[in-house]
């Protein structure tokens, strides 16, 4: 999860599960969140093996973008009109084509699911 989406408290959905926070700020780990920079993520999820649940938005997204980690993305859009907004992926030399799996509705939002197309 990226520190944004913590500091937002959107953590406290996934109380049950190991949270992993991407940031560069030093913070101590408490409870159930483990706090690292990107480049120390890379390495605990490659070392892991685990399948792993990526939340938060573009910076968050970038290193596992870069070194091919993602499988499926699952966005979400919110309706809801910012005006400038935020990018959803940063600046990247890396293009990926994508086949849609299924769309859902919850709550007002949509949810777009995408694999990799072979």
């Amino acid at each position: 999860m990226g520190k944004n989406c913590f500091v937002e408290n959107m953590a406290d959905e996934f109380k049950n599960f190991k949270v992993i926070v991407v940031t560069n700020e030093l913070i101590k780990d408490f409870e159930n969140y483990i706090f690292l920079s990107p480049e120390n993520t890379i390495k605990y999820v490659e070392k892991s093996l685990e399948n792993i649940f990526i939340f938060g938005g573009g910076i968050t997204l970038k290193p596992f973008i870069e070194n091919n980690m993602i499988d499926e993305y699952q966005i979400g859009i919110v309706p809801t009109i910012l005006g400038k907004g935020r990018k959803l992926f940063f600046d990247m030399d890396t293009e990926i084509k994508l086949e849609m799996t299924s769309l859902n509705v919850e709550d007002g939002i949509t949810i777009l699911n995408y694999k990799k197309r072979a």
